[in-house]
């Protein structure tokens, strides 16, 4: 007969898992005898409706008044609804949920409200001409490095309406600037105060302090001076080219009026931007051209003078008509910006 050797470790790893195993039948046995329990519940719960539904057939066959019978709701009627299913059920909304497409065409209160301001706007009688810009800027703080979509987001969370807000810079280190409509400075002033804050005072964003890249740092200051304007200038360029087309020449004007852009920069910048269409000629068979035919009209008729879009004369009568000019039909111009 063969010796059989057996190992401690062994035995006990056996002993571990026949107890393993047993656990796991105890849980299944718990689960199946509370399986048991839900299952005769459901079973009185159907005979319950049973009863009902006999006593529902018995009313309708029998000719007897229906008060000699006891009421349907006296009988409790408890069914019980597994938690998944009550969860699902809470978690589902009483109506049905609108379309997609319903959800999208619904316009935003605050998008009615600039519009409703901007044809209000638009509905008042022009303003007089003046020599003062419509457009301003605003340096404030900012405590770290952020893009143009995280500032203007911050803006808003304090009630600063981003679409009002023309463009975004940053000019210098944790100093960032807006450019805004005159007529909304007051409010943004009041929305900054009520959040303790304040505008940067008195900042120059020529001065040559500002200028932080590493290249220009053993320029002397009158060669910083010129490279922080010219790096201002860009900014002011860039900034015309992103904003809306019809507050381009009210904020070259503005941007001329602080000797931030030379005149003749605006001018080519109005010229690719805003191209203006030649005069139309006068049709010889139209009622006015018949008129102007005699010579008592004709000889007091006041040579035209062309300017561009900046106010200043244009000597050339030949000017080019380009696609851009066109409105294009299916294109809404914004309503956010100020005119």
């Amino acid at each position: 007969m063969s010796n059989i050797v057996i190992d401690q470790t062994t035995i006990q790893a056996l002993v571990e898992s026949v107890k393993a195993l047993h656990s796991r039948l105890d849980i299944f046995e718990r689960a199946q005898q509370a399986q048991q329990a839900l299952n005769a519940q459901f079973r009185e719960e159907v005979n319950d409706l049973h009863s009902i539904i006999n006593n529902l057939e018995k009313l309708i066959r029998s000719p007897a008044p229906v008060t000699a019978q006891p009421p349907i709701a006296a009988i409790p009627i408890t069914p019980v609804v597994p938690a998944a299913q009550a969860q699902a059920q809470a978690q589902q909304p009483r109506n049905n949920p609108p379309q997609w497409s319903q959800v999208l065409k619904r316009p935003s209160a605050a998008s009615n409200k600039r519009r409703r301001e901007h044809a209000l706007r638009t509905l008042q009688p022009p303003q007089p001409a003046t020599d003062n810009s419509n457009y301003t800027v605003l340096h404030l703080h900012r405590a770290h490095r952020m893009t143009h979509t995280e500032y203007r987001a911050t803006l808003a969370a304090i009630g600063i309406d981003s679409k009002r807000i023309l463009d975004v810079t940053f000019p210098a280190r944790n100093i960032s600037t807006i450019l805004i409509h005159t007529a909304y400075k007051a409010d943004i002033l009041q929305l900054l105060a009520a959040g303790e804050l304040t505008e940067v005072p008195y900042f120059n964003p020529l001065d040559h302090t500002h200028v932080a890249d590493p290249q220009f740092a053993d320029m002397p200051a009158p060669q910083l001076t010129r490279i922080a304007a010219a790096l201002h200038t860009d900014r002011c360029i860039r900034t015309v080219r992103y904003i809306k087309k019809h507050t381009v020449p009210g904020v070259l004007k503005f941007f001329m009026a602080q000797n931030w852009i030379p005149l003749v920069t605006a001018q080519d910048l109005s010229a690719e931007l805003l191209p203006r269409p030649a005069k139309r000629a006068m049709d010889p068979h139209s009622a006015v051209g018949q008129l102007l035919l005699d010579p008592v009209y004709a000889t007091k008729l006041r040579s035209r003078q062309l300017v561009d879009r900046l106010g200043n004369v244009v000597e050339t009568n030949a000017m080019e008509i380009t696609e851009e000019f066109y409105d294009d039909p299916n294109h809404s111009d914004t309503d956010d910006s100020l005119e």
